[in-house]
């Protein structure tokens, strides 16, 4: 009988080596970057007498959620629900304007497509500053307002236009790209 040859590639020592040099390298890399988190959550969930003189926990010495009841009960979570109102709303507006503005723009037989791809394109060099913004914002009475800061994402929506408009400096239409998909779901994997 013939003996079967294997065709697998054989690794080097130096390779072998390598690999074990990597693997400990990022394994360090890990161990510096998750054992300060792990500490954030120990001490969160540690009593005041356990984290004073700045003991550093990695074991926990205690439990308790008097920490996290501080918190709920102070104004901090306001700041919190102004960030996410702020972010949710925000970005939601923001691309109820860009998606469907960027999916006309693709159309290569939009007319006037060429002059309004040009005045979004000149936004995006020439900024005008925090100033007119501003004047902007006062003008419509949005001073100490959430939605002022709202504004700033509706505002600030050239370049995702421009990115959903891509396709056309490839040659390619948007039709071309979403020829298996349905709009709505095209609009998200897009």
């Amino acid at each position: 009988m013939a003996k079967k040859q294997s065709t697998a590639i054989r690794e080097s020592n130096a390779r072998k080596l390598f690999r074990v040099i990597n693997g400990l390298f990022l394994a360090l890399v890990c161990i510096v970057v998750v054992i300060p988190i792990w500490n954030v959550v120990v001490t969160s969930f540690a009593q005041d007498k356990d984290v004073m003189g700045g003991v550093y926990l990695l074991i926990p010495k205690s439990f308790t959620l008097k920490n996290y009841l501080k918190i709920f009960n102070s104004g901090y979570m306001r700041g919190f629900y102004n960030s996410m109102f702020i972010a949710v709303v925000g970005t939601a507006i923001a691309m109820m304007i860009t998606v469907p503005l960027g999916y006309a723009l693709a159309q290569k037989k939009l007319m006037g497509r060429k002059i309004i791809m040009r005045l979004i394109s000149i936004t995006l060099v020439f900024d005008a500053g925090i100033m007119p913004f501003y004047i902007l914002i006062k003008t419509l009475g949005l001073i100490d307002s959430r939605w002022s800061l709202i504004a700033c994402c509706i505002l600030a929506f050239e370049s995702s236009v421009v990115h959903l408009s891509k396709a056309l400096f490839k040659g390619t239409t948007i039709f071309e790209m979403e020829r298996n998909h349905s709009d709505f779901s095209f609009s998200f994997r897009f």
